[in-house]
């Protein structure tokens, strides 16, 4: 089973403004990321779970990005699920 939680912007820190933890079994993933930058998290995201050396799968994926778009602004989010969002 994977858990999550998430922490929203703060104004205090120069660090990304928001992060996701995914929890599977012995696996612990963190990911953070700038307003803005959602479309690159996808990508990096993707390539992971494409990657047959790590662990996160497309489920993972699927977990991290439904947080993940709770997170954000829904236009951003409109905009990032183009047909073209994942070539820009």
């Amino acid at each position: 089973m994977s858990h999550f939680n998430a922490s929203s912007p703060t104004g205090q820190s120069t660090a990304p403004c928001f992060r996701v933890v995914l929890h599977r079994g012995a696996h612990r993933w963190g990911f953070s990321w700038n307003p803005g930058d959602e479309r690159e998290l996808v990508r990096q995201l993707a390539r992971l779970a494409n990657d047959p050396g790590v662990p996160l799968d497309h489920d993972d994926v699927i977990v991290v990005l439904r947080q993940v778009a709770r997170e954000i602004d829904p236009a951003d989010l409109a905009d990032m699920t183009r047909p073209d969002a994942a070539s820009t």
